[in-house]
């Protein structure tokens, strides 16, 4: 929000203050305020593609663990917290003061009528000014011509609504009290609300020397409102030159296009990448409008065909069909080419559609009529009871994925007790195997922001308890899977 309003300010400095289209200048400014409360509310986000093994398949969330602890030490976070929030509420109160003190002076003043409008005469010396529909004045003013030139000025302000940009700025002026930029935004719209006003008064038949004697005049050194808008605020000098300069041309309104730039590096600027693990074509910073399949893979018979593997081609992307041989694969570029296999049966690969309906056929195989002239001793097929652990395949998507033993909730537990004693601070990625008996195996660091927490991190990793393994059609099975943690 601050660098926001600092841009717009920034435009209006350098290319509008000086022109006297107060209107669109107006219009600019406000525009500004909007901008920098909608904006950073919409996320911008570029995709990073980190590439890691092709046999990489489940993946954990990143578990911030040192806030999973319900004893929470006193940082220098929670510190510049609660001192935002001191200020903040001392801004919004000092607000609120403001307001009721308007209201109180509106009890206190004696009502008049002048020109037709409705006026508050105060006992105090004070500027006259104007809030709301109302407007207010010291008695000891007494000259009717000088008190209705006023009175003039300060209708321009309720006509067009200025409170309501005073009052805008006020709530962001409490939200962001340590941003300095709010004051020169207040100053710079504020000053530009008596451009308009000055304006105003002229352009209705006032005459212009006059109207400059009464504005030198009333420069006293009275007190003035900060919430309302006053005849008096700012420096006449450049007030008087405002209202003496030729009018600027038309063209110049074109210059508040000089924000659309501004707007556009700003967004870059704060763009957030987004990490995304995979070797994965379709999520890549160059891809399009990503699109959700849902489908449906049936048996050639029409009857649903749970347990079917379906990836997206070039990638390690995928899922399996549910018991009723539905699937959902989200982010999928609209030309990427879907896989879909089951044991026994044709592989399938078919462009994607939001909706898909895939029909599974059997594989036909070739059989030769033809005795062979040479007789070829052919071993019996290896099952996996000829393999070892590690001879085993390792499964890219499996149907239950394996999970540490007492859920989530004791992983946290456990990675927190292991973690309490790190000195450094940072997040590591580790990649490693869950085998069938779900041993931790070929511990892998992905990422890490030093040596010191690689070790750290692997050192966790090989103290870390059996988990439950991962299960395809019923049977435990070696599986990939990735873990954030964090210290």
């Amino acid at each position: 929000m601050a660098c926001w309003l600092a841009g717009f300010w920034m435009v209006y400095f350098f290319f509008l203050r000086k022109e006297t289209h107060f209107f669109v200048n107006r219009l600019f400014l406000l525009s500004g305020v909007i901008c920098s409360i909608i904006l950073p509310l919409i996320p911008v986000q570029y995709s990073v593609l980190k590439e890691i093994p092709a046999t990489q398949s489940v993946e954990f969330n990143q578990i911030n663990f040192a806030e999973s602890t319900t004893l929470k030490s006193f940082s220098h976070f929670d510190l510049i917290k609660m001192i935002y929030l001191a200020g903040f509420l001392f801004m919004f109160f000092r607000f609120i003061i403001e307001v009721v003190r308007l209201f109180k002076l509106r009890s206190k003043g004696k009502k008049i009528r002048i020109s037709n409008t409705e006026i508050f005469q105060l006992e105090k010396e004070i500027a006259p000014f104007s809030f709301f529909n109302l407007i207010f004045v010291s008695k000891s003013m007494g000259e009717k011509s000088v008190l209705e030139t006023i009175i003039a000025h300060e209708k321009v302000h309720i006509k067009q609504r200025h409170w309501i940009d005073l009052i805008l700025l006020e709530l962001i002026r409490a939200i962001q009290w340590f941003n300095p930029f709010v004051i020169i935004y207040r100053k710079a719209m504020m000053e530009n609300h008596e451009y308009l006003a000055d304006s105003g008064v002229i352009s209705k038949g006032v005459n212009s020397r006059n109207y400059q004697a009464v504005l030198i005049n009333q420069m006293l050194g009275v007190q003035v409102i900060q919430l309302a808008s006053s005849f008096t605020k700012f420096n006449e000098s450049k007030r008087i030159k405002m209202i003496n300069k030729e009018k600027s041309s038309p063209i110049k309104r074109w210059k508040i296009f000089w924000a659309i730039p501004l707007a556009t590096i700003l967004m870059v600027i704060f763009a957030e990448p987004k990490y995304v693990y995979g070797n994965d074509s379709s999520v890549s910073p160059e891809s399009g409008q990503k699109i959700k399949i849902t489908g449906k893979v049936i048996a050639e018979e029409g009857d649903a065909l749970p347990g079917t593997s379906i990836f997206i081609a070039n990638s390690t992307r995928g899922t399996v069909s549910d018991i009723n041989g539905n699937f959902i694969l989200d982010d999928v570029l609209p030309d990427a080419e879907i896989i879909f296999s089951f044991v026994g049966l044709k592989t399938q690969r078919i462009k994607a559609s939001k909706n898909m309906t895939v029909k599974m056929e059997a594989a036909i195989i070739p059989i030769s009529t033809k005795k062979s002239e040479v007789e070829i001793d052919v071993p019996p097929p290896q099952t996996t009871k000829n393999l070892n652990e590690e001879q085993k395949e390792v499964f890219i998507v499996v149907e239950e994925d394996p999970h540490f033993k007492g859920g989530q909730n004791e992983m946290v537990k456990f990675l927190v007790q292991a973690t309490a004693d790190s000195q450094e601070k940072g997040t590591v990625s580790v990649n490693f195997v869950v085998n069938s008996k779900g041993e931790i195996q070929d511990i892998e660091i992905m990422d890490s922001p030093s040596d010191k927490l690689s070790k750290q991190a692997e050192k966790i990793m090989k103290s870390m308890p059996a988990w439950e393994p991962g299960k395809q059609r019923g049977k435990s099975v070696r599986a990939n899977c990735n873990l954030q943690i964090t210290f």
